[in-house]
């Protein structure tokens, strides 16, 4: 199965938003974080870039992800943000096409926070989320 990864057109994400609302949601809940009541605006505003992932069978959008380009002290940075999905043996290298993005932006480097696994850390603790980064 072929599958590929697009950034969204921000004047489609109303239409496109309620077929991946769960999947960013995902991410959100596991980092404990409340899902911003505006992001579709956000996003139709291109302030957060919507990517998906399309089985290119079915059509059918089988992950998605958000990123956002941030100024940091060490220049733009993109961030990549929220992911869920299925079937992530086929779409794990989405990576490749937001690090073209962000150079293509002028981002230093692209961070991910994300979710740890089930590594504890401490007695009674456990990693909920990593953070990640590529000098790009």
């Amino acid at each position: 199965m072929t599958v590929h990864v697009e950034a969204v057109e921000p004047h489609t994400a109303s239409a496109i938003w309620p077929r991946v609302r769960d999947m960013i949601d995902v991410g959100y809940a596991a980092c404990d974080d409340l899902m911003p009541a505006d992001i579709v605006e956000q996003i139709r505003y291109a302030k957060i870039v919507l990517w998906i992932a399309i089985d290119d069978e079915t059509g059918n959008i089988i992950a998605a992800m958000t990123t956002e380009v941030v100024p940091m002290r060490s220049g733009l940075v993109c961030w990549m943000s929220q992911c869920g999905g299925d079937r992530m043996q086929d779409w794990k290298r989405f990576h490749v096409k937001i690090e073209e993005y962000a150079k293509a932006e002028g981002c230093v480097k692209v961070v991910l926070k994300g979710r740890g696994g089930w590594e504890r850390v401490l007695e009674g603790y456990r990693v909920r989320t990593v953070m990640l980064e590529k000098i790009l």
